[in-house]
Order: C-alpha cells, then structure tokens, then sequence
C-alpha cells in the first residue's frame, strides 16, 4: 500500500502549515461544519502526566487500523529506539527540538543524522530505520496509511557497515523546495496535489487567502506562528490561532 492508496475516491492531504487567523476588533469564530480544530490543551496524551520517554497523541484516524491517520510523538532527551520498519510509508514533519535519525540493522548514534525543526521525511515502507534524541527532546508529526505497525528487527550489535539511503527520504529545513505564489509559498513534498491520493504539502502566508471551498477533507498542522499579525487595514488582531494546533476541513 503507497501513498496511492484512494479511500472512498476522496483526495486526502495533510499540510504543516504556518499561518495566523485574526479579525479586526474581534474574536475569530470558525463553522465547524467547514473547519473543526482541536487546540494543544484539548490534545489527549497516551501518558497526559508527560512522564513518558515516548508520547503519542492521536489527531485523525487509528494508527492500528486501515485508513489514513495522523499523530503526534514526542521523544524526551536521551533515548534511541531498536532498529524497525513499518508495512506502509509513513510522512514526518518534524515539529519541535531536533531527533537523530539512522538506517540499516545497526543501530549506532555516532552515524546518526540531526534532524531538526521545519525536517521533512519519509519512512519507506519495509525498509529499516531508527531513531532517537540526545540532548534535546523531539517532536514528529506523523500520517500515513494505516495499520502503521512497528516491526522490530533481531538485535544486531554491529560493528557499523553503513546505512540503507533507500531506507529514508530526509528534507532539512533548508532543503524545502519552496515555490512563491504571492501572498503564500508552498512546497509539494510527497504526492500529487491533483491526483487522487495522499498528498504532503508544507505553507506559509504572509496576509489573508481568498475564501474557498476544497473538494477533499484536508488536514493542516500549524507549525509557528507570530504573536500578533496586522489585520486587514493595518489594525492588530484582537485574537490569533497559535501553535501547535490541528485542523480538519
């Protein structure tokens, strides 16, 4: 199953999307029959006391079952996993503190690849990867098709013979094929827009889109925010959307 895979012939994306949402001298009010959101303190934590070594929560779908989900994982500092794949690709955006990432059978922090805020990256199917952090903790936003098993490899203690750069597709921030349209940037990262299938694009606005209808659920993932965007007219905002934050449309 790739990102191919077309449930009920509905167009499915998931975007990480920068973007403040305000009105002059008044609080922004969203129809949830056009947009449902859910804000970080309504996110509901695997382990909510935040004690974990690993987090999870779940925005969109079930991980464990077939269809299109979308979570979170948050790592604390100093914790690597065993070597693993998954049975179906699975789309990363790394959204918050830096992780280490490395591939093949040998799991080995010193040939691991820092991979930080604003990282783009995908975990191809069947092909075996791990990761972990050092010093600082980490963040994946993560959607795919499900079930996304995680399918432990037997221990292998070396020594290091390299990687499997078939394995991983890694972006860095810097790296971000970014295309200007005006008033936004986007950047198609896995996908086809305008084809039936997932899809992955990462936004960024600068003021105000026109109104519009889209033609397929759509899933958004703010990444950063400004504390206060000017509103139309030059007047500052009474009330702005921050991150992190999740959206369906």
């Amino acid at each position: 199953m790739t990102n191919r895979h077309v449930l009920s012939s509905l167009t499915l994306a998931v975007a990480a999307a920068t973007l403040s949402l305000a009105t002059a001298g008044r609080a922004v009010e969203l129809d949830p029959a056009a947009v449902a959101y859910v804000t970080p303190d309504q996110f509901k934590w695997r382990d909510p006391t935040g004690q974990a070594a690993t987090n999870q929560t779940v925005l969109y779908g079930d991980p464990n079952k077939p269809g299109l989900y979308i979570n979170i994982n948050k790592f604390k500092p100093g914790r690597f996993g065993n070597p693993h794949y998954h049975p179906n690709d699975r789309y990363i955006t790394v959204i918050d503190g830096a992780s280490w990432r490395g591939t093949g059978p040998v799991m080995d922090p010193a040939h691991a690849t820092r991979v930080p805020k604003g990282t783009f990256m995908v975990d191809h199917a069947t092909k075996v990867h791990w990761d972990g952090t050092k010093e600082e903790s980490g963040a994946y936003l993560i959607t795919g098709i499900g079930p996304a098993t995680n399918i432990e490899i037997p221990k292998n203690n070396g020594p290091w013979a390299g990687g499997d750069p078939s394995a991983a597709t890694i972006i860095l921030p810097d790296q971000i094929p970014w295309r200007d349209h005006g008033s936004f940037r986007l950047a198609s990262l896995a996908g086809d827009s305008d084809k039936p299938g997932l899809f992955v694009q990462m936004l960024t606005f600068s003021h105000y889109s026109k109104a519009r209808i889209s033609a397929a659920r759509m899933s958004t993932r703010f990444l950063s925010s400004p504390p206060s965007s000017p509103a139309p007219g030059g007047s500052a905002p009474a009330t702005s959307m921050t991150p992190p934050t999740w959206r369906c449309r």
